[in-house]
């Protein structure tokens, strides 16, 4: 649909349109459990689930 989905490492997921402006919050946790480090995304063709990647300084890679 043109939407940009920005995995922002310290604010969350975020979606911008294709008309630009403002990006706008997705989720910045999930089961209660905040995000801390989100680095990565990827979004199923049919976008209905986006899987994405939240590092931790607790565990190094």
């Amino acid at each position: 649909n043109g939407d940009l989905y920005i995995a922002d490492a310290y604010l969350g997921l975020k979606v911008v349109g294709p008309e630009g402006g403002l990006a706008t919050q997705v989720v910045t946790e999930a089961e209660g459990q905040p995000f801390y480090f989100t680095n990565d995304i990827d979004i199923s063709e049919d976008e209905d689930v986006i899987y994405f990647t939240d590092s931790s300084t607790v565990y190094h890679r």
